[in-house]
């Protein structure tokens, strides 16, 4: 299975960036989507506020930024490591 597409360089060359379509499975997506729900409720809260970035100080709503997922949460360390 070829992951990059034929005409990535081009279209990094001329956009800046280039699709890979269907990289993750839907179901992946939804663990995904599950899993940062999780962490927004669970984890977020324990984490040091220098690795958590808002839009708008404060306001939980804003988050920008996280910083460090992977240590701080067993399923984000496994998908990089």
């Amino acid at each position: 299975m070829k992951f990059i597409p034929e005409n990535s360089t081009d279209s990094f060359q001329q956009l800046g960036f280039f699709v890979i379509e269907k990289f993750l499975s839907d179901a992946e997506v939804a663990q995904i989507h599950s899993e940062l729900s999780r962490v927004q409720k669970d984890v977020i809260p324990k984490m040091p506020a220098s690795e958590v970035y808002y839009d708008q100080k404060g306001d939980r709503n804003s988050l920008k930024q996280l910083q460090r997922l992977h240590v701080h949460d067993d399923f984000f360390n496994t998908c990089i490591f």
